[in-house]
């Protein structure tokens, strides 16, 4: 939490992105704050069954970043 304050204050963002529980599930969103604290949030980003679930899909989209970007063409995606 000191980190994702500190983060905020030096690039001087009012958001950043956080898990949240809501019920049995959790998600991650954007969220927002007012006088350095959480005020509102996003729409979710993902979903989850539990917080590792979350950062299992960031991990295999991060590693998923190692290809090459598609193009839209048409109605078909293709290598750029």
């Amino acid at each position: 939490m000191i980190i994702e304050m500190i983060s905020l204050k030096q690039n001087n963002m009012k958001w950043n992105y956080r898990i949240i529980k809501k019920d049995d599930r959790y998600f991650l969103a954007e969220v927002f704050y007012k006088n350095g604290k959480p005020h509102s949030w996003s729409e979710p980003i993902m979903n989850g069954e539990d917080v590792s679930d979350i950062q299992k899909t960031i991990e295999l989209m991060n590693y998923d970043l190692r290809y090459k970007p598609l193009e839209v063409k048409g109605n078909k995606l293709k290598e750029l």
